[in-house]
């Protein structure tokens, strides 16, 4: 599945917030690493920011000659996380995507690559639909009913498709990851066909009462040496305030 790394979702109905959610991070640094030898392929920096009822991230990818390579800028609904707008931007291959809601309907620009002449086109927003850059969000908020068993299904928004496909988030394990304790949820397509092609794709947390994201598994956006979506581990930490 193409691009699988970067996807969207929400759930449309009144949702019991987690005590938490990460209202006090306003900024996440991170790495892109090899998922095995955990070789350095890009770092980055995502601010978080409130403007009453709306929440925007900025995120921005450099390699490692702090060349940008990557950014993105989303605005979503704090209350029922549904994305306002949306901007994607490859410096390296010229892939991009604009995403703005009115409404129901998101009016979608796209291209895959600098050769490309932009495609545009709208989607609905149905009421289970959700974009990926609110995944953790939807993680803390079901934490309880996740941690019992119980599976987040959603319609995941893929604006560069122009559709939607049916996605869910289950809880894995509990297991020790790099001398950590750590909580596991996989996210995978509710269709078991493309479940069985589907790249592995998992969010690792911490512990306790406030739990924090801290690797994400998946394939890469970015092209590493000339592969793309190469699977790769996103280590996250938070800088002091």
């Amino acid at each position: 599945m193409k691009r699988a790394g970067l996807l969207a979702l929400a759930l449309f109905l009144p949702i019991r917030l987690h005590a938490y959610e990460m209202e006090d991070v306003n900024r996440i640094d991170f790495e892109v690493r090899d998922l095995d030898n955990r070789e350095l392929f890009f770092s980055g920096t995502e601010t978080i920011t409130q403007d009453g009822p709306r929440t925007r991230k900025e995120t921005w990818y450099y390699d490692q000659n702090k060349k940008e390579v990557q950014y993105e800028n989303v605005v979503y609904n704090s209350t029922h996380l549904r994305v306002e707008s949306y901007r994607f931007k490859n410096p390296v291959t010229g892939e991009e995507t604009e995403l703005v809601t009115q409404g129901d309907v998101m009016s979608i620009k796209y291209r895959e690559d600098s050769t490309q002449k932009y495609k545009d086109g709208t989607l609905r927003w149905e009421p289970n639909a959700y974009h990926g850059k609110v995944f953790n969000n939807l993680i803390l908020r079901h934490w309880a009913s996740l941690r019992q068993g119980k599976p987040l299904k959603f319609d995941l928004v893929l604006p560069y498709r122009f559709e939607s496909l049916g996605f869910q988030i289950v809880y894995k394990e509990a297991a020790k990851v790099d001398g950590e304790d750590r909580e596991i949820f996989a996210l995978q397509p509710t269709s078991l066909i493309i479940r069985a092609i589907a790249p592995r794709m998992e969010f690792h947390y911490t512990t306790g009462a406030k739990p924090r994201i801290r690797q994400f598994t998946g394939p890469c956006t970015i092209p590493i040496k000339g592969k793309k979506d190469r699977m790769v581990a996103i280590i996250f930490s938070y800088p002091p305030a």
